[in-house]
């Protein structure tokens, strides 16, 4: 039997794939961002979905509260965020190890825990990274392992992003075509 996988995947903010997981009050989606989850399956690119350090912290019934970056920054947050991120850099190097192409990180902005490039705080949007992001960048570059990263928003139109992501998507995979069934 002949092994069909792609040997690309792209590691993906948890919410992206399940509204579920968001806080009270702030999904956009019934299930997923299905856009986003289109793009990734039609370039064939396989889906590692990234720990939520929000629900691990408060659960799902999370309070909304001022869902600023300040909310969550505290201590014991900053720990779950680590210890998640630790695992998850290992298990990109995992994939990188066997030889697997990494395509992209995709986050959510307007969150306070996986913005990418803007993050709320009490004082508006700002540039800069959610605790969570912010750890899991530090933790790539410590380990040396450079992937494109791109912050999906959660409320705007996601016309743009959408072209963004099929560019980054679109370049070939660089393991032989899968075989028809």
């Amino acid at each position: 039997m002949e092994d069909r996988r792609g040997r690309r995947v792209a590691f993906v903010a948890h919410c992206l794939l399940n509204q579920n997981a968001k806080a009270a009050g702030l999904a956009g989606w019934a299930a997923m961002v299905k856009p986003i989850i289109d793009i990734l399956n039609e370039a064939e690119i396989g889906v590692v979905q990234l720990p939520c350090p929000e629900y691990e912290f408060y659960g799902l019934t999370r309070p909304k509260g001022e869902d600023t970056k300040e909310q969550y920054d505290c201590p014991e947050y900053r720990a779950i965020c680590w210890e998640l991120c630790r695992r998850t850099v290992d298990q990109v190097k995992r994939y990188l190890d066997a030889g697997y192409k990494v395509a992209c990180i995709l986050g959510i902005e307007g969150s306070p825990s996986c913005s990418v490039l803007t993050v709320p705080t009490r004082e508006g949007v700002v540039p800069g990274s959610g605790i969570f992001f912010e750890t899991l960048l530090s933790e790539l570059r410590l380990a040396g392992i450079e992937v494109p990263v791109l912050g999906i928003p959660e409320t705007a139109d996601l016309a743009e992003t959408v072209r963004e992501l099929r560019t980054l998507c679109a370049g070939p995979s660089p393991y032989p075509p899968a075989m028809p069934q």
